[in-house]
């Protein structure tokens, strides 16, 4: 009974993650797979093997499994876009970063 109540709360957790993620390309009205907002979702295809993509990396995937066990925030956690932006965000505001005192980026 647990082990049943924890996969339906993995699947509803799952489930919601997706249903956001497509009302989030359709607000932003995605086209085309090289826009910037689909190509930044992970995932994963079929060709010879199963294999993993976001953005512009593509590895194999290695069938890891964590099991039935509960999922804490998982959707707050797999915001990829959010988190690649902030990173591209930070990395811009690094290379701006005065270098020394009285220095500035122009």
């Amino acid at each position: 009974m647990l082990q049943d109540r924890l996969t339906l709360g993995a699947l509803i957790t799952l489930d919601v993650h997706a249903r956001d993620v497509v009302q989030q390309l359709v607000d932003a009205n995605v086209a085309h797979t090289t826009d910037f907002e689909w190509a930044s979702q992970l995932r994963y295809y079929w060709r010879d093997n199963v294999w993993v993509e976001m953005v512009q990396a593509c590895i194999a995937y290695g069938y890891e499994y964590l099991g039935n066990t509960p999922r804490y925030a998982a959707c707050l956690a797999l915001d990829l876009d959010h988190s690649y932006k902030e990173i591209t965000n930070h990395a811009a505001e690094a290379l701006c970063s005065p270098v020394l005192p009285g220095k500035a980026c122009t």
